[in-house]
């Protein structure tokens, strides 16, 4: 009697576990099917090294292709990082990139924007003005 007694809880918690796994396999595949669960696990395009290099290179000192200075109003300057958001109306002060820059850059996605804010590159995504990427022009 009292080995039985002591493989009763151990019984229990494997019934436990065999009647459990079975939902949560469940669970599992129709998260697979989930778009919106797909969509959580979007990757965002980033500024790669390349592109970064042919960017100073481009903007180096002597080159002619110095971006503006233009003061860069308070509202958008804490906004220049990634994941940050550009306030509404602010997208509109921005510069695009040159076109001769950008031809020689990998073309970005449908939805995504390349800009150029006083010293910095800016990758965008368009719909939400979320700051995908960023990098600083170095004078050299």
């Amino acid at each position: 009697m009292r080995h039985f007694h002591g493989t009763l809880p151990v019984c229990l918690v494997l019934l436990a576990v065999t009647l459990t796994a079975g939902p949560a396999q469940e669970k599992a595949k129709e998260k697979d099917q989930d778009p919106a669960e797909a969509e959580s696990h979007v990757h965002y395009p980033f500024i790669t090294d390349a592109e970064n290099r042919l960017i100073q290179d481009y903007y180096r000192v002597g080159s002619g292709h110095m971006p503006k200075k233009g003061d860069v109003p308070p509202a958008l300057a804490r906004q220049l990082h990634r994941a940050g958001i550009i306030p509404a109306g602010m997208d509109k002060k921005l510069d695009r990139l040159p076109e001769d820059l950008d031809r020689k850059l990998v073309p970005v996605p449908t939805g995504y924007l390349r800009r150029v804010c006083g010293m910095t590159i800016l990758l965008i995504l368009e719909k939400t003005s979320l700051v995908v990427d960023t990098i600083a022009i170095v004078r050299q």
